[in-house]
């Protein structure tokens, strides 16, 4: 049993994990106050979370711990050494022989042979002297619960995350209806002023209250059945304005992105808040999109008022992201953004602009928390060797200690 499976071990790995991610966060909230763009607001909770992710995968693994042990080693002033003069050989002991008289040279025993007296010890002195201890184990009870905590909100959320896909997959597989053509001919005309290079693809969904964007792969839109009957064009360009900001800032795969991240830190409570922070970030900056069309906002605002009157009916697919319950209360904020955004321009984000913040911004934000983590918290893989801190890590840790358990 490994003794060092104890609560304070438990403790120390995951209060770590806790303060680093926490103050990223607090830096994206600070941030996040700082800037006014909706796009800019979406790269920082993107940024969160994706180095949330990376630095739990880092931490747990123990990949970091090799290079901040290095780099701690390389700035860390070493003694130097001193190199000392070997002394003068002392002169020869034997005595210089007086001429005519043989010299002998006289030798000391190195080990002297001791009186029998005292290397005899007696049969009955003997037998009283206890045999050398052997090595007892450790009597530390290893704890597991922790473990067996967090594996089942994991699997918990992860099942949650897997089923709502799957339902959402069959829902438009046994659903889905012939699409106008001419609306598909319009979506994919305007999807390149909205910086969509991708194809889309346009399927209609029996059940759907407004246009949905998802995809991560094959970027799709679902529209309902009646959408030209249902909507005035300016509404239509509107409302698949939003959709295709949505696909072009690639939304649908950070949202899985912050599903896997909410579901290994489901025990972190402020990782729910950046999760719920890129959800609301991502709609407002849809909803910015709309300036590109003539009187964008001002149609799309009436659009999201229409839909959010439907929400009393009961629980809906689609509808701009109003369906969502987490955004109920922030319908109206949504509607009075859209209001000011009133003849302002607008024009997508450049690519490898935002593509060079976000890395930077992740590299930065997670040297800083494992440099930090590293100084705090040089528990395991001090000799600086790549297996002694892969073998250490929490996770091989964890999976050792497990195996060895059920065994």
């Amino acid at each position: 049993m490994n003794p060092e499976f104890t609560l304070a071990f438990w403790r120390d790995s995951f209060g770590l994990l806790a303060l680093q991610v926490a103050a990223v966060v607090a830096v994206a909230a600070v941030a996040h106050q700082l800037v006014k763009s909706a796009a800019w607001r979406r790269s920082i909770w993107q940024i969160t979370l994706a180095t949330a992710g990376l630095l739990t995968l880092v931490e747990w693994s123990g990949s970091g711990r090799i290079g901040m042990d290095w780099a701690r080693k390389q700035f860390t002033a070493k003694p130097s050494s001193v190199v000392m003069a070997a002394p003068p050989e002392a002169p020869s002991p034997n005595p210089v022989s007086a001429p005519g008289v043989e010299s002998s040279e006289t030798t000391l025993d190195p080990a002297p042979v001791l009186p029998s007296v005292i290397q005899e010890i007696p049969a009955g002195i003997a037998a009283k002297i206890p045999e050398p201890i052997a090595d007892t184990p450790s009597l530390t009870t290893a704890v597991w619960w922790p473990v067996w905590l967090w594996l089942t909100g994991f699997s918990v959320f992860m099942l949650r995350f897997i089923l709502l896909n799957l339902s959402f997959a069959a829902f438009r597989w046994w659903r889905r209806r012939p699409v106008d053509p001419d609306l598909t001919t319009r979506i994919r005309a305007l999807a390149p002023r909205l910086g969509l290079r991708r194809r889309v693809h346009v399927m209609a969904m029996q059940g759907l209250t407004g246009p949905v964007a998802f995809g991560v792969i094959r970027p799709t839109i679902g529209l309902p059945p009646d959408y030209s009957r249902d909507f005035t064009p300016a509404e239509q360009d509107a409302m698949l304005a939003h959709e295709l900001a949505h696909l072009s800032a690639h939304d649908p795969a950070w949202s899985w992105l912050a599903e896997i991240v909410t579901a290994v830190l489901w025990w972190h409570p402020l990782v729910w808040w950046a999760r719920w922070n890129l959800r609301a970030t991502s709609e407002a900056a849809a909803d910015e999109a709309s300036a590109l069309l003539p009187q964008g906002p001002e149609t799309l605002a009436e659009c999201l008022v229409n839909l959010g009157g439907k929400l009393a009916a009961g629980p809906v697919y689609g509808g701009l992201g109003v369906a969502d319950r987490g955004f109920r209360s922030s319908l109206g904020q949504r509607v009075e953004r859209l209001m000011k955004l009133q003849d302002s321009s607008w024009r997508p984000p450049g690519v490898w602009a935002s593509l060079a913040a976000k890395t930077l911004s992740m590299i930065v934000l997670l040297t800083i928390m494992l440099t930090t983590g590293a100084w705090m918290s040089p528990r395991h893989g001090d000799d600086g060797t790549m297996i002694n801190a892969a073998w250490h890590s929490l996770d091989v840790s964890a999976m050792s200690g497990l195996f060895a358990a059920q065994v």
